[in-house]
């Protein structure tokens, strides 16, 4: 995404290398995740929401797209700001507050163990985020992913394959999503599998370095040669 706008802004195509990025959890993408079955089933599906309840990141989206849905399911969010507090009296007033779990800011651990446990990792975020690392970090423990087609996140969010992403940037839009997983809770386990391969071959931190360094190094070759001729 954000090549892409550089490009468009004149910036010049030679000068400009695209470097995938990695997430703190970058190295659990090679572990086997061993995720419960029966979601929506034999007990709830679980989604997650996890990033700052500020406007853009659509926190009360989210709460807004949940009411309704056929089945059995609840919503764990680790959030703190300035939107939290109107987004947990909307669920009172959508009358979901009882299926809605706001934990507040977690440490490392506890976050891992979230994206861990969940079914679905949930990304509503309404305006153009260059590449929310959040997303790669839920794919990195199985866990598949639902987002808005906006920003960076279609960069790992392929629809069907890793998740499902919602051109529609709506509340009913991202209902529409909510639901699918609810009616084929037997998917997102091989979603979760395929996204998880796309962090380990794509966004490891060792992948990172060594396109930065790969570059470096073309640089200062291109530049000794310009000093020798």
């Amino acid at each position: 995404h954000m090549h892409n706008m550089l490009l468009q802004n004149g910036f010049n195509p030679e000068r400009v290398h695209k470097i995938p990025y990695f997430s703190k959890f970058w190295a659990h993408a090679t572990e086997t995740i061993d995720k419960r079955r029966g979601a929506g089933q034999s007990r709830p599906l679980e989604f997650l929401f996890s990033g700052q309840a500020v406007t853009g990141k659509g926190l009360e989206i989210l709460v807004r797209a949940l009411t309704g849905l056929r089945g059995d399911w609840r919503l764990d969010v680790y959030s703190q700001g300035p939107r939290l507090a109107p987004a947990q009296e909307l669920a009172a007033r959508l009358g979901i507050k009882d299926r809605i779990t706001f934990h507040g800011w977690v440490n490392h651990t506890g976050l891992a163990a979230a994206y861990a446990r969940a079914d679905v990792f949930i990304i509503p975020s309404i305006w153009d985020d260059p590449g929310p690392l959040v997303g790669v970090e839920a794919l990195s423990f199985a866990t598949p992913v639902i987002g808005f087609a906006v920003g960076g996140i279609p960069d790992y969010m392929i629809d069907g394959k890793t998740g499902y992403l919602v051109t529609s940037i709506t509340a009913s839009g991202l209902h529409k999503a909510l639901q699918e997983c609810l009616d084929h809770p037997e998917r997102l386990g091989t979603m979760g599998v395929t996204g998880q391969r796309l962090v380990a071959a794509v966004h490891g931190m060792d992948k990172h370095a060594g396109k930065i360094w790969e570059i470096y190094e073309n640089l200062l070759q291109n530049r000794q040669k310009r000093k020798t001729s």
